[in-house]
């Protein structure tokens, strides 16, 4: 997906925090530029959408920032049961690169999202109520329609059964959690192949290369 793509009310308000009907709202006031749909959908240029965000002050994500390149945008599904962590990690990549973060909050609902959105990576945390992390790799990595896509596991308790556990149901990559900021846009970055400056030292981090 290019960054000329037109974004919907949705992707709009996932990047805003806001609910899509907030969105439409905007769109409706003038205060945000759309095109319908011969359905009836909004649908906001990228360009639109950056304008309207230095307009009201508000941080521009970073694939709204890319300049030359094909400016491919990466589909990353969050999976936190922990809504503070949600928001930590989407800010923390949304500002930093090319990505379209979407969230879930348990092993059930992530298996839903994978299934219909298909990611480029699912950053998963492997202890959740009902469906864990582990159930969800799994889940993900046997339907055809999903193999690819990266797994980046998230553990705060990264003993050696658990990381052994998580990698042979096929995660890519491991992290501790609390999880580093930095730390973490470099493995996502490494997992999509986004070219990045580094900034500084990083803590070892686990997982087939």
């Amino acid at each position: 997906m290019s960054r000329n793509t037109p974004l919907t009310t949705g992707e709009i308000a996932t990047h805003c925090h806001v609910t899509a009907a907030t969105v439409s709202r905007w769109i409706r006031a003038g205060s945000l530029k759309a095109n319908s749909t011969p359905g009836g959908h909004y649908r906001v240029e990228s360009s639109e959408f950056r304008d309207f965000l230095k307009r009201q002050g508000m941080p521009v994500p970073g694939f709204l920032q890319l300049e030359g390149g094909d400016g491919e945008r990466r589909r990353v599904l969050v999976v936190d049961d922990e809504p503070s962590v949600l928001d930590l990690i989407v800010r923390a990549l949304e500002n930093d690169g090319p990505y379209l973060c979407e969230t879930a909050t348990s092993g059930y609902e992530a298996c839903l999202r994978a299934g219909v959105r298909r990611p480029d990576l699912v950053i998963l945390d492997l202890v959740m109520p009902g469906v864990d992390g582990f159930e969800v790799c799994r889940e993900i990595k046997s339907h055809s329609e999903t193999s690819s896509c990266k797994i980046l596991a998230l553990t705060g308790y990264p003993d050696e059964g658990n990381v052994k556990r998580i990698l042979q149901y096929g995660a890519d990559r491991w992290l501790r959690k609390p999880v580093e900021i930095e730390e973490l846009r470099e493995e996502v970055a490494r997992l999509l192949g986004v070219v990045r400056a580094p900034r500084g030292g990083r803590r070892g981090a686990g997982g087939p290369a």
